[in-house]
């Protein structure tokens, strides 16, 4: 069934109330690390007291903050299940991002055929990241393990409006493509739930290499 989940930007009012809490627990974040320079490590030892329900009302906040839901998903070009698809002017692009976001910190999987085509040994690569406060935009580093040691291959800025994301190439080994490239998560409910990366995805630039070195 079409979802509309896409079919506008964030509401005005609910901007404006989110940027007066956000105002608001600046004073006391302030306040907090005032507290512990006077107060010095019995500040420190008080605080690893403190019970556990605040701990999860911190980590309830900041996943509110940062939007946290709301990056969660699989992404990309495909407009397959909104109703206003043409509005939403997806790139023609392969690129598909795995993403999940605990508290701000965004984890996941990317895949593309130019990545496929750079590294083809390779069916996926591994993401990380930071969301923004604001919760509409947030940085990822595009990396994966080669001969043991971690490398980075690709730095992305990601705008997100809505059910949109908006991804921007910041420079690195892949020197991905037609940036930037605008994807669309898969609406929630959707009939294909797998949110695995695909293990066959460069299968065809995998064989084509190693018939060249054969």
């Amino acid at each position: 069934m079409p979802d509309d989940e896409g079919s506008g930007s964030q509401q005005p009012g609910a901007w404006r109330l989110r940027k007066l809490v956000i105002w608001a627990a600046i004073p006391s974040v302030l306040g907090f690390f005032a507290w512990i320079l006077i107060n010095g490590p019995t500040a420190l030892q008080n605080s690893r007291a403190l019970p556990s329900e605040t701990i999860k009302t911190w980590s309830t906040f900041s996943a509110w903050l940062h939007e946290d839901e709301e990056w969660n998903g699989y992404w990309s070009a495909s407009s397959e299940g909104y109703i206003n698809s043409s509005e939403m002017d997806l790139s023609n692009s392969d690129l598909v991002l795995i993403l999940s976001a605990s508290n701000g910190a965004l984890s996941g999987t990317v895949a593309s055929k130019s990545i496929c085509r750079a590294i083809p040994l390779f069916n996926y690569n591994l993401v990380d990241g930071e969301i923004s406060i604001t919760g509409n935009t947030a940085s990822i580093t595009i990396y994966d393990y080669i001969g043991g040691r971690k490398v980075e291959l690709e730095s992305l800025r990601l705008r997100r409006d809505g059910a949109v994301i908006e991804a921007i190439s910041r420079g690195g080994l892949l020197q991905m493509p037609d940036s930037p490239i605008r994807i669309a998560r898969r609406p929630h409910g959707s009939k294909d739930e797998n949110l695995e990366p695909d293990h066959q995805y460069c299968l065809e630039e995998r064989n084509a290499l190693f018939e060249k070195v054969r």
